[in-house]
């Protein structure tokens, strides 16, 4: 016979605990925090007396945007059309027209400079 000491098993004991968990905050719509700006559209005249160095092209880069000619899409954006009356959105035509005159001018393609 053995003289051996049972060595009693024990489990430890399994606590289980539950996070609380917080209610979600009640979310807002990304517009109702940051707005955007309010809309502010002007006529032909209006446009072309604020910025008079565009008096006189605007109607004809209108028209030229309107066909498809690709130098004038940009402007597809800042034309509101209500009705049969035309208005531009003010910010848009600002900051398109901004940028188009951002670009720097082409080389000129004459050799040595000269005109013929």
């Amino acid at each position: 016979m053995t003289n051996a000491t049972a060595v009693p098993t024990t489990t430890p004991a399994v606590v289980v605990v539950e996070k609380v968990r917080r209610a979600p905050a009640a979310r807002r719509h990304r517009l109702d925090e940051n707005p955007p700006p309010p809309l502010r559209a002007y006529s032909v005249h209006q446009i072309e007396a604020e910025h008079p160095g565009v008096r006189g092209r605007l109607r004809t880069w209108i028209a030229r945007a309107d066909s498809g000619d690709p130098d004038f899409a940009w402007l597809k954006f800042c034309v509101i059309r209500v009705a049969r009356s035309v208005f531009i959105d003010e910010t848009r035509f600002r900051d398109s027209l901004h940028q188009r005159t951002a670009i720097p001018a082409a080389p000129s393609r004459r050799i040595g400079g000269r005109s013929r």
